[in-house]
């Protein structure tokens, strides 16, 4: 059986928790998987990676374990700049046939703020710096996923999402709420000025199974998500979205990133999703005194047997996001 598109994630197959598939290789959660197989890790590289199904495999399926890229943080402002978001993860197992072509891609980690006026995208769609003001706003994470023969909207096999990049306002120290992944990505937490005033719908809403999200207001430079792409931050230290299916929306002045949908085709079997289970209220990197700190939300799966050190973690107090990472059992 050949790769298939176009299916979308559903309620009744995102909630079907298989344990079995989560606990590695040889066939967990019943598939036919290749009993002498090991697990393969596809690190980031910037640039797409290419798997060739061998001619003679004689099993139909290959697991999969995917982790996008986290957001980086915004260092500026009075609080110190919002923490960046932990990327999303998917799991499930691939139908396959011998020669099948699949396109690897492993996120970018989103970059901490820098007083530029414009930042490009970044691998995997995580969205640009469009500020004319200058005032450091983190990028978003890009995905990481599988694509059928080449990388493009039109072959995604599964993805999951980026972390929205953390705004410079803070104010009282929360961290972006814009995590990726799941069937729509994490909204950016709500902002606010150097001040503490509340801002709002200075952030971007998650990216979801149809639409990018939606860009902050008010001002100029920020854009909605799209596909593959977060949207870009706009003026005034605003973060940008995480890339994914769709990918989360730009924010703006002081607004933190949205992030990236996750997305998986008819061909994946025993299909999950998980986001992070933090609560979009932890300490930023920084506060009004000066101190610093690390409080992150924690990167989902992160105790997986696969998973690897500083994968998808959102940005701490001037630092960049962790990169996405790809393992592929066969």
């Amino acid at each position: 059986m050949k790769f298939g598109f176009g299916v979308s994630p559903t309620v009744s197959n995102i909630t079907t928790q298989t344990a079995a598939i989560l606990s590695g290789g040889g066939g967990g959660g019943g598939g036919p998987l290749n009993p002498g197989g090991a697990w393969h890790a596809y690190t980031y590289t910037g640039g797409d990676q290419t798997l060739i199904v061998p001619s003679d495999y004689a099993f139909p399926q290959i697991q999969f374990k995917i982790w996008g890229a986290g957001g980086g943080n915004s260092p500026y402002g009075a609080g110190g700049g919002a923490v960046g978001a932990p990327g999303g993860f998917v799991t499930g197992k691939l139908v396959v046939s011998p020669n099948d072509t699949i396109k690897i891609v492993v996120g970018q980690a989103g970059n901490k703020g820098v007083l530029l006026a414009s930042r490009p995208a970044l691998y995997g769609g995580g969205g640009a710096i469009n500020d004319s003001i200058v005032w450091g706003g983190g990028q978003g994470g890009g995905y990481s996923g599988l694509f059928s023969t080449s990388v493009a909207f039109a072959n995604a096999i599964a993805i999951a999402g980026g972390g929205g990049g953390g705004g410079r306002g803070a104010g009282g120290g929360k961290g972006n709420k814009g995590w990726g992944g799941g069937p729509t990505g994490g909204n950016g937490y709500q902002s606010t000025d150097d001040s503490g005033t509340t801002l709002a719908n200075r952030s971007g809403t998650g990216g979801t199974q149809s639409a990018g999200g939606i860009a902050g207001t008010p001002y100029s430079g920020m854009t909605a998500g799209s596909q593959l792409l977060g949207g870009t931050g706009g003026q005034y230290g605003a973060g940008s979205g995480g890339g994914g299916y769709y990918g989360g929306g730009g924010a703006s002045a002081y607004g933190n990133g949205g992030g990236g949908s996750c997305y998986w085709n008819s061909n994946v079997v025993e299909p999950m999703w998980y986001m992070s289970s933090g609560s979009g209220s932890t300490l930023t990197g920084g506060n009004s005194t000066g101190a610093t700190g690390t409080t992150v939300d924690p990167v989902p799966q992160s105790g997986d047997a696969q998973y690897q050190a500083g994968v998808g973690v959102g940005g701490p107090f001037d630092t960049s996001g962790g990169p996405g990472l790809v393992q592929l059992f066969y």
